[in-house]
């Protein structure tokens, strides 16, 4: 009798390993996922904000020019009023 109760107590540690081992895994691929998921959601928002700065580029070069030009000609301006 002492042999059997070894058996059925080996038997059931190893279930709890197993089941360990498994939620182990499932853990590991689950972060994997995660991480995988995050950094393709991260280079779509770059390539969006890329994309969306490209179709704007042409009011952006004509407010940076005016702004430009505004402050190159402000001392002028300032002087004007003296």
């Amino acid at each position: 009798m002492h042999n059997t109760e070894d058996v059925n107590v080996s038997v059931e540690q190893d279930v709890d390993v197993n089941e360990f081992i498994d939620q182990s895994k499932l853990q590991r691929a689950r972060l994997l996922a995660f991480r995988t998921w995050g950094i393709i959601g991260c280079a779509v928002l770059f390539f969006l904000a890329i994309y969306v700065l490209g179709k704007m580029s042409e009011a952006v070069d004509l407010l940076a020019i005016g702004l430009l030009i505004g402050f190159m000609c402000s001392p002028t301006t300032c002087s004007l009023r003296d």
